[in-house]
């Protein structure tokens, strides 16, 4: 049966000459659809529409057991032009729409989820000023969602946080995963950090992409390996 859906796009891959796989984040779900390859601007489905978290509403009979879906008809649901026309605001886009593409499964039930995502773009799109730390704070509110939001409960003066155990251990201890005490003060205040206040946290190029990095290792210790994104290496070089 067709029907109506919110979708949040993730990815675009070729599956052959005429044919590309789009993964969009749902309600449902992750949900991959058969899109036209070309960009004819008679097709109902428009493939200019699906760049990295764009927020369309599809019409689609999505029936569970089925990989790979169609989409009937499309429509632009929330015009993201400042995400589209800045480049600092578009790599970012790139870089969580690859990092939910990673860790979304297609079983995972999105719900609330999914309009925490949906409104975090719609923030980041109105953002005039002040978003530089805008994808580390997503990484960590996403971490509450999938119930793996590190605990910051136990923390005394001197003591490290160690990714693999997600608690605070004493600096004495030596662990593989284990956090120096300035990137353990650093990852305590991100955790605390909200899209409103994050400016107020100064960081430098150097100190930002360590707590990216820092983040991204601790989904790979406790979800999948992402230590081969390929939109990280753009996102390093931006701000200072």
């Amino acid at each position: 049966m067709l029907t109506k859906h919110a979708a949040i796009v993730l990815r675009v891959i070729k599956y052959n000459e005429k044919t590309d796989i789009a993964d969009l984040l749902t309600r449902e779900g992750k949900v991959s659809f058969l899109i036209p390859a070309s960009r004819s601007h008679k097709s109902k489905v428009r493939r200019n529409l699906f760049q990295p978290l764009s927020v369309l509403e599809i019409e689609a009979d999505i029936r569970q057991r089925r990989e790979l879906h169609r989409i009937k008809e499309l429509r632009l649901l929330l015009p993201v032009a400042n995400i589209s026309s800045n480049p600092f605001k578009t790599a970012m886009a790139f870089f969580i729409a690859e990092f939910l593409g990673r860790i979304m499964k297609p079983e995972d039930d999105c719900g609330t989820f999914f309009d925490y995502v949906l409104s975090s773009i719609e923030w980041l799109d109105g953002a005039g000023s002040g978003y530089a730390n805008f994808h580390l704070v997503f990484l960590v509110k996403v971490s509450r969602f999938l119930g793996l939001q590190p605990s910051m409960r136990g923390y005394a003066d001197g003591m490290c946080f160690d990714l693999q155990s997600s608690c605070f251990v004493d600096a004495s201890v030596s662990l593989p995963y284990m956090l120096t005490a300035d990137e353990t003060k650093a990852f305590r205040t991100i955790m605390r950090l909200n899209y409103s206040d994050m400016h107020l946290f100064k960081m430098n190029r150097e100190q930002r992409n360590r707590c990216m990095e820092l983040l991204l290792m601790y989904y790979t210790i406790h979800i999948t390996d992402l230590s081969d994104m390929k939109s990280v290496s753009v996102l390093k070089s931006l701000f200072v």
